[in-house]
């Protein structure tokens, strides 16, 4: 489990949220009170709620209680390695909040760290193809960045792949909520507001027009779908990927293995 947990106040607002997730390299932020949890802001949920508040607001108008999940599922520090892989894909999350037997947060345990340990602990196991996912939803370069975003919505996925003839890149959540503003355009059309997307100053009267190229992380890394798991699970942790783009001996995409099919992997009876 990562025992030094990032947290926030239900009152923090929803930008002190994203910064914290910036800067520290993470996808979630605990919202904690009297150390105790009392609810999670993901990526995904900070991506969700901006695209469905329709108020006048900014980031940092909107609480983090506004957009956190409650009814957080728990463990204790004793909890075996898969029981808690079962319970992220029987309750479809991507973290489990560790309590000691007082009920205070003692740490968390999310889908990265259950990749780490697979790198580190399960050679041998299983192979690439044994557990990714076949037929990965694409883009086209051109795609709008709303469309991305609703097939994401749509198919419930956190990441997309970009391709025409060959595969040319990869957009996630941190990828969108990085420029999270985007997501609130109405406001900064409004207000005249210019944002800042991979570097670039995107004027406002130009939101509209970006597209998938614009956000996407090119030339993304790949693995074989014959690979040992435990290799691409190693890949994706030291590189903090939450996914790689799966090809075959001919260099065709075939699938994408991402840290919910190594927690699925964690979670099911070992075999080869």
């Amino acid at each position: 489990m990562t025992r030094s947990v990032v947290t926030a106040a239900p009152d923090d607002n929803l930008l002190q949220v994203n910064e914290l997730m910036e800067r520290h390299g993470i996808s979630r932020v605990v919202i904690e009170e009297e150390n105790r949890a009392v609810g999670i802001v993901t990526r995904k949920d900070l991506v969700a709620f901006l695209l469905d508040d329709v108020s006048p607001r900014g980031m940092d108008e909107m609480k983090a209680s506004e957009a956190m999940t409650t009814g957080l599922i728990t463990a204790e520090l004793t909890t075996p390695i898969q029981e808690v892989a079962k319970k992220m894909v029987w309750r479809d999350i991507s973290s489990v909040i560790i309590v000691d037997d007082q009920g205070v947060l003692a740490g968390i345990v999310t889908k990265f760290d259950l990749t780490m340990y697979c790198a580190k602990r399960c050679a041998g196991v299983h192979k690439v193809r044994d557990f990714m996912t076949p037929n990965p939803v694409t883009v086209r370069p051109t795609h709008s960045v709303f469309s991305v975003v609703s097939t994401m919505r749509e198919k419930n996925i956190t990441k997309v792949l970009v391709a025409e003839e060959t595969l040319l890149g990869i957009i996630t959540l941190a990828d969108l909520s990085s420029a999270g503003a985007i997501l609130t355009p109405a406001k900064l059309i409004r207000e005249k507001r210019a944002v800042s997307v991979r570097g670039l100053i995107v004027p406002a009267a130009s939101i509209m027009k970006l597209t998938a190229r614009d956000i996407m992380t090119p030339k993304p890394k790949t693995v074989q779908d014959d690979d040992d798991l435990s290799e691409a699970a190693g890949t994706m942790a030291r590189n903090r990927f939450g996914g790689l783009p799966v090809v075959n001996v001919r260099d065709e995409l075939v699938g994408i293995i991402t840290e919910t099919d190594v927690t699925k992997a964690l979670a099911s009876p070992r075999r080869r």
